[in-house]
């Protein structure tokens, strides 16, 4: 489920939406036990402030 979130985030940062910051902490939420260096953590940690 969590890159649902992931995915959408891009979709919406993608149409300069509000919504993907809120996604992308969604997404952080649901995958707490990805390493720090995961490429969708951390284009999800950089999206999300």
């Amino acid at each position: 489920m969590a890159p649902a979130y992931y995915y959408l985030a891009q979709a919406e940062e993608g149409l300069g939406s509000a919504g993907a910051k809120t996604n992308y902490q969604k997404f952080l939420n649901l995958a707490k036990n990805l390493p720090p260096t995961d490429p969708m953590a951390v284009q999800a940690r950089k999206g999300s402030r």
